[in-house]
């Protein structure tokens, strides 16, 4: 087996290689602080089955509801502490339930084979 590398090659790492990564890393980084800072709570829950939507509910009030959805397909939906979650569902895959709870504006938690879409908007 040959080494790739000849004992005389060595990798450096130039001076302006360096700063061109720095700059990279660290305009990733201020690109993630900017998205943390933008994100907004939402107020509501708006569900949706086969893209109508069923149920507007407000995430100040804990309940648990059962959204029916496609070919008898269900979903428990649970809001608790400003935050919506999937509890139980009918589906064989359970990537609905397994999803975190949402709170901010604009995540949504999708269950396929219900076709139920429970998604966080702000209240108008």
């Amino acid at each position: 087996m040959t080494n790739f590398l000849s004992n005389k090659e060595e990798i450096r790492i130039t001076k302006k290689e360096l700063v061109f990564w720095s700059i990279i890393i660290l305009i990733a980084i201020l690109c993630w602080i900017g998205m943390q800072w933008v994100k907004q709570r939402g107020d509501i829950v708006v569900v949706s089955v086969e893209d109508c939507i069923v149920q507007t509910l407000p995430l100040s009030y804990d309940e648990t509801i059962r959204v029916e959805g496609d070919n008898g397909n269900w979903v428990e939906l649970q809001i608790t502490d400003g935050k919506a979650d999937v509890t139980q569902a009918s589906c064989p895959d359970q990537i609905c339930v397994n999803h975190y709870a949402i709170s901010e504006e604009g995540e949504p938690i999708v269950c396929l084979p219900a076709k139920v879409v429970i998604q966080v908007k702000k209240a108008q």
